[in-house]
Formats: C-alpha cells, structure tokens, sequence
C-alpha cells in the first residue's frame, strides 16, 4: 500500500507540474502598456512634444488624439484631418518601449485645435482592450504662422498658415528681403477661432 500511496503522489506532483506549465503562457499574456509625456503639464499648440511609454503585449503602440474639435473617438496624432477612430503606428522596440515625437506645427489639421485639455491615448494593436490615456493642456499662442513649402523657391506658391488667441479681425503681412527692405504688404483676414491662411506667389 505504501508504494501505491508513493505512486499516487508521485502522479499527483507530474500532474501539478504539468498544469503549471500549461498555465505558464497565460501568465505570460499579463502585460502592461503606459503613456507618459515630457513637460510641466502642458504646452502651446505647435509645440514639440515627446511622448514614450512601455508596451508589453505587442510590438505596435497605436497613438491617437481627442479633444474639443476633434471626433470623439480620436484620430491620428499625425494628421488631425484623418478618419474617425484611426491612429498613428509607433513601433515598440525589444524592451518593451515606445516612443513617439510629436512635431506639433507639421501637423496637417493644426487649427482644429483649441485652448483646452487634449486626451492622447496609446493602445495596443492587437489587443483594443489594452489602452492608457494622459492629457496635455494645449494654449493657443497669442500669434504664429508657419510658412510652406519652407525655404522656398522664386516662383513658388507660398502659403502662410496662423493662428491668432485675441480678437483680431485681419493680420499685416510684410515680406522683407535680408537687409530688412519691404518688399510686399499683404494684409489677410483672420477667422472667428484666431485661424490664418493667406498665399502669394513667390
């Protein structure tokens, strides 16, 4: 009876070590993703920002942006214009960690958005379930424009894109040469949300 009783145990502990390993690759499947960004808060729109995070589930972070402006379920931190519920693909490197620049004055759709708290959510690609968020505070600047396609060529169709915080009705514009001789005065409207758009040929 006691070599049976042995046996018995012996059968019982192979079978325990063997549920253990079955179970081992489920407990793998318990990953972690995170979001965090660099700075004290918050930021001008068109500022740089530098988000970075972990993702253990996959090797693809899908980044998006929601806010005042914009739809409801996000969409592209790259292109504010892009479909609804859409993203931008960041890759994860063998670590575990993502990182992503936000270069926020290239970003089609810019003038979209307002003074107020944007939610930037990072999920992973494979599993929708899997997300994080963190909010940013974006202040509209009091004035900048950008110019595109910069530098530019004699001849080319220049376009200058703005925005304005206060109440202004119509923007100066001076194009000046090196020396700091005006060349051309234009003056352009400025929409009712402080938006500026105005083009010239070179």
């Amino acid at each position: 009876m006691g070599m049976i009783s042995e046996h018995n145990i012996f059968c019982s502990l192979l079978l325990l070590c063997a549920a253990v390993c079955v179970l081992q690759p489920v407990m793998a499947e318990n990953g972690t993703i995170t979001i965090a960004y660099r700075g004290s808060g918050g930021g001008y729109i068109g500022d740089t920002f530098v988000f970075d995070g972990r993702n253990t589930f996959g090797n693809t972070v899908l980044l998006k942006i929601s806010g005042v402006g914009l739809p409801s379920d996000g969409v592209p931190v790259n292109n504010l214009n892009g479909p609804a519920g859409t993203a931008t693909s960041v890759g994860v490197d063998r670590y575990g960690m993502w990182k992503y620049v936000w270069y926020g004055s290239a970003v089609p759709g810019l003038e979209k958005l307002q003074t107020a708290r944007y939610t930037f959510t990072a999920t992973d690609s494979n599993n929708p379930e899997q997300s994080t968020t963190t909010t940013v505070m974006l202040k509209k600047p009091e004035f900048s424009i950008r110019v595109s396609p910069n530098p530019s060529n004699p001849g080319d169709y220049i376009e200058l894109i703005g925005t304005a915080e206060q109440d202004i009705t119509f923007a100066k514009i001076e194009v000046t040469d090196t020396s700091g001789k005006v060349l051309h005065v234009f003056t352009s409207p400025v929409g009712s949300n402080g938006y500026l758009n105005y083009g010239f040929h070179g």
